[in-house]
């Protein structure tokens, strides 16, 4: 079992439907789809890459972690927020783009997504919640829209002094914790060096 294709009128993957499958690689997913419940495909280590229609509008807990060679994502337009862990610890996961409608960025969401290098968050994101980002190796700059209200501690994990650089032109409430966090920040990416 390779790919599995789940049959049209199923509006839930229940939860920890298929937590560690290791032979997945491939998941086909159908538009009846509503709901991906908690853990529902965490530890598929082989997992690498899944589509996830625009009918779903909830994504549980966990949902992804540790699908350590998840590559390529695709969100669906009407979720509201990235759930707590969702991409925990998907070491291969290079990019992503977070719908319009999300608001909030749960606690650890993408932790440890050692390979991310951009994300594109949406312009009414209010809240990044604590360690969202923390231990992206390879992700230095991130661009943080002038919604935001709220980001939680160790945005970038626990170091005393992070090696990444915030993008934010005019969120005053971003460069104030950008300056208690010893976070480089800049107005643009046309300001980014290769230092």
């Amino acid at each position: 079992m390779s790919k599995i294709t789940i049959p049209n009128g199923v509006t839930t993957i229940g939860y920890r439907c298929f937590a560690g499958c290791s032979a997945i690689t491939e998941v086909i997913l159908p538009e009846s789809l509503e709901r991906i419940e908690g853990f529902a495909f965490s530890g598929c280590k082989k997992l690498k890459e899944i589509i996830i229609p625009d009918s779903v509008t909830y994504i549980g807990s966990k949902a992804f972690y540790k699908c350590v060679n998840l590559k390529s994502v695709k969100l669906p337009a009407h979720i509201t927020r990235i759930s707590l862990g969702m991409f925990r610890h998907c070491h291969q996961l290079t990019e992503i783009v977070i719908p319009d409608d999300v608001t909030v960025i749960e606690k650890d969401a993408f932790a440890e997504c050692r390979s991310l290098e951009k994300i594109s968050l949406p312009s009414e994101l209010k809240r990044i919640e604590d360690g969202a980002f923390a231990n992206c190796r390879k992700l230095r700059f991130l661009e943080i829209p002038d919604s935001v209200e709220y980001i939680g501690e160790n945005l970038f994990g626990r170091k005393k002094r992070s090696k990444k650089t915030i993008v934010s032109k005019k969120n005053q409430y971003v460069r104030a914790y950008a300056a208690d966090h010893r976070i480089k920040i800049i107005d643009s990416l046309n300001e980014k060096d290769d230092s």
